[in-house]
């Protein structure tokens, strides 16, 4: 897995930023478990390799 500090610093990444708003359009900007709208993250079901840089679209979902 990233150390802590590269995972910081990759979450501040214009490649994540990008990926982060594909992920959110496609949820249509709700929760995927709940719908709520509010406080929204997006999260890695799974990591390739235990690194997040590699992890693709269809594992990554919207939750509040």
């Amino acid at each position: 897995m990233i150390y802590k500090g590269r995972y910081k610093n990759y979450l501040k990444s214009k490649e994540w930023q990008k990926k982060r708003l594909i992920v959110l359009d496609r949820d249509n900007h709700q929760c995927t478990y709940c719908s709520k709208s509010d406080t929204l993250q997006v999260h890695h079901l799974y990591y390739v390799n235990g690194r997040p840089d590699l992890t693709p679209l269809k594992h990554l979902i919207t939750v509040c």
